[in-house]
């Protein structure tokens, strides 16, 4: 099957949109540009021959020439041969000396690389594969940027619809570009662990199927791999010790083609810990804070009669994830991930309230929530954010999970038995919060023991400090964590990385509601309170859970 390297023939270059309405400058327009790409060299595994490398037309790179000048172009109509004519469609990119990205999509207004954290694949196959070019003239000869991972996977009867990659170096995000001798490398500025290859098309891999990733050249002494199927399920498969390398122009193989590799029991999305919330009653965890993007669209409790609405759930990819200061985007055209919420802002319009959009910013607290100041239960069930909305990476369908009221909240923190002993505050891959202990806790040997407590200090998450590969196996033994992910006032977010909230579904009045407050703190000392009071118009996070069988 050949691969194609090529993205959306709608999918254009933003900051080229935004600075240019055509090609028309005051200086000499380039109106095109002729290039060439390298293959990939063997690394005594898998290999890509030649023809399974090509542009397709509707493929645009963005192109900078001096006196910060830049313009996307785009390969319009089929040729044969290995030259590609790439002609302008926004922008100019000015006078020589010019260097060039691929895809247009991935380059910033700095000329900069930005890895997108999913990447979009019809089948599996490779798609928007990064290249670079530098040269004095039009003539582009493009080489990679990066390697490539990838899984050989079967296992009967499993239709896989996503995978996420996560390892102890940047796989997304923003890299500047080093060109020396011919070769690129990357340098990171900024981004996160994790990358998801999303499908267009379930795959059935009852047969051995391929699935292709591209990564940042480097050798991560973690790395693991989580595959979602179309029928609500997962399987994790964590490389702790041995060093994976990925190297440019290079294929680097997994091969995971027995059934006997593959265990598809858990359910999407859930942690393996188990937690008390109540007498006889226990829950699994989402595996990372509910996070909302206007793009895409998802199923809700009641089906077609209440339509499929605009936008895309998740769980964070990472339980230390948060979004932060992007959250001051927050609108209903903003194409961004946001995770701070004002209560009860599930899309249900069933309570009454006239803010009850994930994207709300309405600053009175009586437009959230059921008018009555009732809580997100029984008949109002709907506004729960977790109940109404189907999770894409968790099931993707509706009902599957729920918030806390706040006597839950309040029997997991302080009520189980040893609570005192499975609690505090440290930090996971550099992001403060507090951690929580599943009732039957083992300690995994390899890792930093468990201290339970809280930091003296309001500005250092003491006394437990965890890296990601260190955390991953804390994770397995069932751990949880809560990042203290900020808070937000309308468009203002304040306080990321040394305080935050997460809502229950408890109401206190009209105008209030229930949820622990994140701090390095005692949580039972000034400031800070598993049982606090937040005004319904603040943006803080969710965390769901969903019962044990």
């Amino acid at each position: 099957m050949r691969k194609k390297l090529s993205f959306s023939l709608a999918v254009m270059s933003f900051m080229a949109f935004a600075m240019f309405a055509s090609c028309q400058k005051d200086e000499e327009v380039v109106a095109r540009f002729d290039a060439t790409m390298e293959g990939f060299t063997s690394d005594g595994k898998t290999v890509l021959n030649g023809s399974d490398l090509y542009w397709v037309p509707g493929d645009r790179i963005e192109i900078f020439g001096t006196n910060s000048n830049y313009g996307t172009y785009e390969y319009e109509t089929q040729v044969s041969g290995n030259v590609i004519p790439f002609n302008c469609v926004y922008g100019n990119a000015g006078e020589a000396r010019y260097h060039a990205i691929y895809p247009a999509s991935s380059a910033d207004v700095n000329g900069r690389l930005v890895l997108p954290d999913v990447q979009q694949s019809p089948d599996g196959s490779l798609t928007g594969y990064p290249m670079y070019a530098e040269s004095n003239n039009t003539f582009l000869d493009f080489k990679n940027l990066g390697g490539v991972l990838l899984l050989q996977l079967r296992h009967q009867g499993v239709s896989v619809s996503s995978i996420q990659v996560t390892a102890n170096h940047n796989l997304s995000g923003t890299f500047t570009i080093n060109y020396n001798n011919g070769k690129p490398t990357l340098t990171e500025v900024t981004g996160t662990n994790t990358v998801t290859l999303s499908l267009a098309t379930p795959q059935d891999i009852s047969t051995a199927k391929n699935f292709y990733i591209s990564l940042p050249p480097n050798t991560f002494s973690f790395l693991q791999i989580k595959i979602y199927t179309t029928d609500g399920h997962m399987c994790t498969k964590t490389m702790y010790n041995g060093s994976v390398s990925i190297t440019r122009s290079n294929i680097t193989t997994i091969q995971l083609t027995g059934d006997n590799h593959l265990d598809f029991t858990a359910n999407a999305g859930e942690l393996p810990g188990l937690f008390s919330i109540a007498e006889g009653v226990k829950v699994h965890f989402a595996s990372g804070n509910m996070q909302f993007t206007t793009q895409g669209t998802h199923a809700v409790v009641g089906g077609t009669a209440n339509g499929t609405p605009n936008g895309t759930w998740r769980f964070a990819p990472n339980q230390y994830d948060y979004i932060g200061q992007g959250n001051a985007n927050i609108s209903s055209d903003y194409k961004g991930w946001i995770d701070l919420f004002g209560w009860g802002t599930s899309g249900w319009s069933g309570s009454g309230a006239t803010a009850y959009m994930p994207y709300s910013t309405a600053s009175g607290g009586a437009s959230y929530g059921p008018r009555d100041g009732s809580d997100l239960t029984g008949t109002n069930a709907n506004a729960d954010w977790a109940v109404y909305n189907a999770i894409s990476n968790a099931g993707n369908q509706p009902g599957q999970w729920r918030t806390l009221t706040k006597e839950e909240w309040m029997y997991m923190t302080t009520g189980r038995s040893d609570y005192d002993k499975k609690r505090g505050s440290g930090s996971v891959n550099g992001v403060g919060g507090h951690i929580f202990l599943p009732d039957n806790w083992q300690q995994p040997a390899d890792c930093p023991v468990f201290v339970p407590g809280y930091s003296d200090d309001q500005s250092a998450w003491g006394p437990n400090t965890y890296t990601s590969t260190q955390w991953a196996k804390m994770e397995a033994s069932g751990a949880l964590f809560l990042p203290a992910a900020g808070q937000r006032s309308q468009q203002r977010v304040a306080r990321v990385g040394t305080s935050g909230g997460y809502w229950s579904v408890t109401a206190h009045g009209n105008l209030n509601a229930v949820g622990p407050y994140i701090l390095s703190v005692n949580p039972e000392g000034a400031g800070s309170d598993y049982d606090y009071y937040w005004n319904k118009p603040t943006g803080i996070c969710v965390r769901p859970v969903r019962v044990a069988n």
